[in-house]
């Protein structure tokens, strides 16, 4: 009866909680892209690239913004389509010109991307 009881409990909260569970799930989205944005960018690097080919900024004094669009980090020729498909975008207005996601230098070949829109805080990978 008890057990009965908790999951009626457990979906009436999920039931109730719509919009939450709708952020959490573009965030688990977020972080699944920045990982492969990372994972693709790693793989290129193993096999030749080099970051300061990508003119990136230093961690710290700020990021780009990754997208096709004048004054972004476009990742296109170096990752696509050997590495990834196509870079994603953000799951709530990311657009190829300004994918919604944001990478910088972090020095001696690492980079981090992150998801500066992210709902529940900003998720950011470093490798």
């Amino acid at each position: 009866m008890i057990a009965i009881i908790a999951i009626l409990a457990a979906v009436t909260i999920i039931a109730l909680n719509p919009a939450e569970n709708i952020q959490d799930a573009r965030d688990t989205e977020r972080n699944s892209e920045v990982t492969q944005i990372l994972n693709g960018i790693s793989q290129w690097i193993v096999d030749g690239g080099s970051i300061t080919t990508l003119s990136l900024t230093a961690c710290g004094s700020g990021t780009d913004n990754l997208g096709t669009g004048t004054g972004n980090i476009d990742l296109t020729s170096q990752l696509t389509p050997t590495y990834m498909v196509a870079i994603p975008t953000d799951p709530q207005g990311g657009t190829d010109a300004d994918t919604g996601y944001d990478i910088c230098d972090e020095g001696n070949d690492r980079v981090t991307i992150s998801a500066p829109n992210a709902e529940n805080g900003t998720i950011s990978v470093s490798r």
